[in-house]
């Protein structure tokens, strides 16, 4: 079954283990298309004194993977909805990930970061993906969103 919001064709060759299908490549052109977004996110984790981070829709781990001394004195935790995309970190890392609908995840561990890059453009209920952030944070939220025409 395919997360709702998601571009099918993509989502179902990744599923799928499709060869031809460069998950990887695809990945690191989303998150790195943003650079400026990039950089403005890396500035405001250097001036927070941030020791617990859950990253909401955290794909196949780039941010930790690519930023590791950024995230090294942190207990990072990710989570993604695709059972794929935590398979493939925790082959890669040894962090903390979780599999599961984040508007559904309840948890007693408040962190004092949750972050999001381009998930919220996704989730069928933004009310309630905001008001879960709210509810698992203890200090800081950062949510950034892209416009894109879906079919």
């Amino acid at each position: 079954m395919t997360p709702m919001g998601m571009h099918t064709t993509y989502t179902k060759k990744f599923i799928d283990g499709d060869p031809q299908y460069r998950y990887e490549d695809r990945f690191h052109i989303m998150f790195f298309s943003k650079p400026l977004c990039v950089k403005d996110f890396i500035d405001f984790l250097k001036v927070k004194n941030i020791k617990t981070v859950l990253e909401v829709g955290c794909s196949v781990g780039m941010f930790p993977r690519t930023f590791h001394d950024v995230c090294e004195n942190m207990e990072y935790t990710g989570m993604d909805i695709l059972s794929k995309c935590v398979e493939i970190c925790k082959s890669n890392m040894e962090l903390e990930f979780l599999c599961g609908d984040f508007i559904k995840f309840k948890s007693e561990k408040k962190f004092d970061l949750v972050y999001s890059f381009d998930v919220i453009d996704h989730v069928c209920d933004i009310d309630g993906f905001i008001s879960n952030i709210v509810d698992v944070t203890k200090k800081y939220a950062y949510v950034n969103a892209y416009r894109e025409d879906f079919i």
